[in-house]
């Protein structure tokens, strides 16, 4: 089962995969600890797995999908208070 640290650490090494240009692994890996982190009910581990593959979409091909994840994101973190979530979607939906 996957913990909090783990949840972290799932989206931390994602982020050095995309880094290193290994999109495909990151995607895996994001969307492994976005189903963990649901399936068990940990919607902050969700929602930040959510914001770190839009993160790597929108560095990718794959930015219109990225952006609409990332709305999608926003809303629902909006929704069920996740305010900080929704603030750092916005900053980069700014950028």
């Amino acid at each position: 089962m996957e913990t909090e640290g783990s949840g972290g650490f799932s989206i931390a090494s994602a982020s050095v995969d995309a880094a290193k240009g290994k999109n495909a692994d990151a995607n895996a890996q994001l969307k492994s600890s976005m189903a963990k982190a649901a399936s068990a009910g940990m919607l902050g581990c969700e929602f930040e797995s959510r914001l770190a593959l839009a993160q790597v979409n929108s560095k990718s091909l794959k930015a219109a999908e990225a952006r609409s994840s990332l709305e999608q994101l926003q809303q629902a973190a909006n929704d069920k208070g996740f305010l900080l979530i929704a603030r750092k979607v916005a900053s980069i939906k700014l950028s």
